[in-house]
């Protein structure tokens, strides 16, 4: 995808997209990725979680775009970390989350390609140490 994006070919790169958001693959990569994290115990509005195998591997072959529609958020309020205040946190569900990470798979080598190469903030596998070594050569 990276190097169809480089070229200028927009088809190939959605055709890549496509064949990757529906390969079996990358369903099940982005089921072990969302059931594999820290949040993996922590259900959705619809209180689902998937534990056992089984609805694992259910999972995997429901994750679809068809008439997909993303659920609300299951609003829980957290301590703020050394004050006495609460701060709202969403909580997606399940499936929500494997869709994200799913069609997150696609985008991310079109957008580090296309990105600014001297920008650091909010990209994967970039450091703080980055820009800094950048201006400052030992």
């Amino acid at each position: 995808m990276a190097k169809a994006t480089v070229k200028g070919d927009k088809n190939k790169v959605k055709r890549l997209q496509y064949l990757l958001t529906h390969s079996f693959c990358a369903k099940s990569y982005a089921v072990k990725k969302v059931t594999s994290n820290k949040g993996k115990n922590t259900s959705g509005i619809d209180k689902k979680l998937w534990s056992t195998s089984s609805s694992k591997m259910k999972a995997v072959l429901t994750l679809s775009d068809k008439h997909y529609k993303a659920k609300p958020f299951r609003r829980v309020y957290i301590e703020k970390k050394g004050k006495n205040k609460k701060r709202p946190l969403g909580i997606p569900t399940m499936y929500d989350r494997a869709m994200q990470t799913l069609y997150a798979l696609a985008l991310e080598p079109v957008a580090e390609t296309t990105g600014d190469h001297i920008s650091f903030g909010f990209r994967k596998e970039e450091v703080l140490k980055m820009p800094v070594n950048r201006y400052f050569v030992y």
